[in-house]
């Protein structure tokens, strides 16, 4: 599976920790496409900023609000934001040095290991991936 984060620890995210909490949306479908996922990871991080004036997104604005971390919590995603494909949130603690960055602007990668039902997923380095990942 892979994963683009959604939300960085502020450490994590300006470098000055090499490892920190993040919210990560995963796939476990090889047919999202990775500007797809980007898309998806960039409007939930609208959602966090600016919230949702639709009723129907006050739960995962809700959970997205949520700032504790909680080690290895996955969070279901809506059906609208889903559409069709088997994704999931989770909070889950990266590594930088793990991380590859990608060709679709500022998005950085990750890989994970898990199955579709899993509660949890454990992060692992996307450098092995990134030939197969065509970035």
């Amino acid at each position: 599976m892979i994963g683009l984060p959604v939300m960085f620890n502020p450490d994590l995210a300006s470098g000055r920790a090499e490892s920190g909490p993040c919210l990560v949306l995963v796939s476990f479908d090889r047919s999202l496409e990775l500007e797809h996922l980007k898309s998806l990871a960039s409007h939930l991080f609208g959602l966090y900023q600016n919230g949702s004036a639709d009723p129907t997104d006050a739960e995962i604005v809700a959970a997205l609000k949520d700032d504790l971390f909680r080690g290895q919590k996955r969070q279901e995603l809506p059906d609208k934001y889903r559409r069709g494909y088997n994704l999931a949130l989770f909070s889950v603690i990266l590594d930088r040095k793990h991380a590859i960055d990608t060709p679709i602007g500022a998005a950085v990668l990750f890989a994970a290991v898990g199955e579709a039902g899993d509660d949890q997923v454990e992060p692992i380095p996307a450098a092995p991936f990134q030939a197969a990942l065509g970035v």
